[in-house]
């Protein structure tokens, strides 16, 4: 495997649950208060995984985030993995 990658991976997934849930959600705001987590924490997690993957995730507007396509096709793919996962040990 390229140890790029590893890196790139190793920077990226403590920030998957902010990402997710701001995708899911589309509001920083609430996305934070389904994390349990300050604002600032979501939203510089979020832009962080723009920064990670060199391409913008996320589009500011005055109250919320909108995510852009790829990036909500990245939460959707993260979302079926972990409830499969979930099914897979229930």
């Amino acid at each position: 495997m390229d140890v790029a990658l590893d890196e790139q991976t190793r920077r990226l997934l403590p920030l998957l649950p902010a990402f997710v849930a701001v995708a899911e959600v589309e509001q920083v705001t609430l996305a934070a208060a389904m994390l349990r987590a300050p604002q600032p924490t979501v939203s510089r997690a979020v832009a962080r995984v723009g920064e990670v993957l060199g391409v913008p995730v996320e589009v500011p507007d005055p109250a919320e985030y909108v995510a852009l396509g790829a990036a909500r096709q990245a939460a959707s793919f993260i979302r079926s993995i972990r409830e499969k996962h979930a099914d897979e040990t229930h």
